[in-house]
């Protein structure tokens, strides 16, 4: 989601297509950025909505991905599955080290999210606090699509 632009998606799965040989399976798999945010984690989730916009990233994968695999037209028995990985203390232990690796990465992007969300270091780290805290409280999770194909 977050390194192939928006107007190179169908080249990625035209080249996936051509390496592939026949009979042989591609499987994929991609996520939307969050569900049910509080409002601070809301504020965080679409500042990184506006950065990928802004380097012309596709932002809205998850509901796209399917038909760009259905655009070759070599593939058949093509299944998807769509699960919500939650970030809430109810996820045991996976759920704490997604949580974890989400928080890294929005601490690895702040110098580029800070003049988009318009606050001071200070106040993104305090952004991020509330965020953790939101996401555990609201069962807060991303929702993920794996597509997978064979090749005719």
């Amino acid at each position: 989601m977050g390194s192939i632009p928006k107007d190179k998606w169908n080249s990625v799965i035209e080249e996936l297509t051509r390496m592939l040989k026949p009979g042989g399976y591609l499987e994929l798999m991609e996520s939307n950025l969050s569900e049910r945010l509080g409002p601070t984690s809301f504020i965080i989730a679409n500042a990184v909505n506006t950065l990928f916009e802004q380097r012309g990233l596709e932002t809205k994968i998850v509901s796209k991905l399917e038909s760009y695999i259905e655009q070759q037209g070599q593939f058949e028995e093509i299944k998807d599955e769509i699960k919500l990985l939650s970030g809430s203390a109810e996820a045991g232990k996976l759920g704490q080290v997604f949580i974890e690796d989400v928080m890294r990465a929005y601490n690895n992007i702040e110098v580029v999210l800070l003049p988009i969300l318009q606050v001071t270091p200070e106040e993104y780290k305090n952004y991020l606090k509330i965020t953790k805290e939101e996401w555990l409280e609201n069962n807060s999770s991303v929702r993920l699509i794996r597509v997978y194909v064979r090749k005719i």
